[in-house]
């Protein structure tokens, strides 16, 4: 098995690396390798969606799709390089903790995060994930995901708090709040003392990548606060966004 998918990717170099689509007698000459097991490996590699043959010539080529996947990686590492500043700068006029997160599978991971520097402060590390349906930056990312998405979020919903959101139709609502308000905000549903306001980043073709929050005690995050804060959020969100290269969002 192991042979079998080095060989695999020994095919996907040399498809890329070629310049041109090749034939299977190619192929098999390149890889040094007999046409049976060159062809079971092109079959595998057709049906899963990374390569085509062309109906006239019959040589192979590579789909798109190792560049979509390389994309997912690469939006993730100049996710961070190209927040960084605004992070900071956020957190400067805030002086409350600020996080970037992205959606990974039901959760909300934390990817960046600065402390506040007042002694009683939101604590969300670097790494730590929770649930995405009762955390803001969590129901920033899903407000505008999938049907399938925000129905699997919504399949093992337990309280976290006594103001968590554990019913599917209530948490369908507050996503559409979302979408109409383009912030979200946690009521101390993940921790019980600690609120947050948080809103989306969206890439360069319209989808929501990432989210940036600001947390903070509940004593110093009040609901009116949290609108105000809710101002600077998007603004923070929608310089992200544009570095990322979303050119339609007006904060």
């Amino acid at each position: 098995m192991a042979k079998t998918f080095l060989k695999g990717l020994d095919l996907l170099e040399t498809l890329a690396n070629a310049g041109r689509p090749l034939s299977l007698s190619e192929i098999s000459t390149l890889l040094e390798a007999p046409k049976p097991s060159v062809h079971f490996l092109l079959s595998a590699l057709t049906a899963r969606g990374y390569a085509e043959q062309d109906p006239v010539t019959k040589r192979y080529f590579l789909t798109l799709k190792l560049w979509e996947i390389g994309t997912k990686v690469l939006g993730r590492l100049d996710l961070r390089r190209l927040a960084s500043a605004h992070l900071a700068s956020l957190a400067d006029a805030t002086s409350e903790t600020v996080n970037l997160a992205i959606l990974d599978h039901d959760d909300v991971l934390y990817l960046e995060k600065i402390d506040s520097p007042m002694p009683v402060r939101a604590y969300t590390p670097v790494g730590q994930r929770a649930p995405a349906y009762c955390t803001a930056t969590g129901k920033a990312l899903i407000a505008y995901e999938s049907e399938e998405i925000i129905s699997r979020a919504t399949r093992n919903m337990k309280a976290h708090s006594p103001t968590t959101i554990t019913s599917a139709h209530a948490l369908r609502k507050e996503l559409e709040r979302v979408k109409k308000m383009g912030y979200a905000i946690t009521r101390g549903e993940w921790q019980e003392s600690v609120r947050g306001v948080a809103v989306p980043i969206w890439d360069s073709t319209g989808k929501v990548v990432a989210a940036v929050g600001v947390y903070g005690p509940a004593s110093r995050l009040p609901p009116k606060t949290l609108r105000k804060l809710a101002l600077k959020v998007k603004k923070t969100g929608a310089a992200i966004s544009s570095a990322l290269g979303y050119r339609n969002l007006t904060p």
